[in-house]
């Protein structure tokens, strides 16, 4: 069951579409603190590693992992911001999985990614720690 909170959250997120995408677009063109950050916390991961983008929004961590050379895949509840994530990506030339999903319980194979990355999802969610948990299960051993 969806709570109030996730239903407000969707509606804000999906009204606000237009901006998220010029803002997405502006920090990928600049090289701003986010893409030096996210350059630092995957610099000693191999090329081709796996990544899921948990709660992507309009695809900002997981098109610039992409640009890095890794293989990425990305959640999010809402088909606006999921839409709009397809969109810059393929403007951009890159191949990456955007799945609609329930980013606390995501249904994918446990042991399967190399790295979890959330960006200004957390706070949304209902039960943030049921979802580190099944986060978790979602990485490799080592990951």
């Amino acid at each position: 069951m969806v709570s109030d909170i996730r239903k407000q959250l969707d509606l804000y997120w999906s009204d606000r579409v237009p901006g998220l995408i010029e803002y997405t677009r502006f920090l990928l063109s600049n090289d701003s603190d986010f893409n030096h950050t996210l350059r630092v916390f995957l610099k000693d991961m191999p090329k081709g590693s796996k990544i899921i983008d948990m709660g992507t929004g309009a695809g900002l961590v997981a098109i610039e992992a992409a640009r890095m050379g890794f293989e990425v895949d990305a959640m999010d509840y809402n088909m606006k911001v999921i839409d709009a994530a397809i969109d810059l990506s393929e403007e951009m030339g890159l191949d990456i999985d955007f799945i609609v999903g329930d980013v606390e319980e995501p249904e994918l194979p446990e042991k399967s990614y190399d790295v979890v990355i959330s960006r200004n999802c957390v706070w949304g969610l209902d039960d943030p720690f049921k979802a580190y948990s099944r986060w978790k299960q979602l990485l490799k051993p080592g990951g």
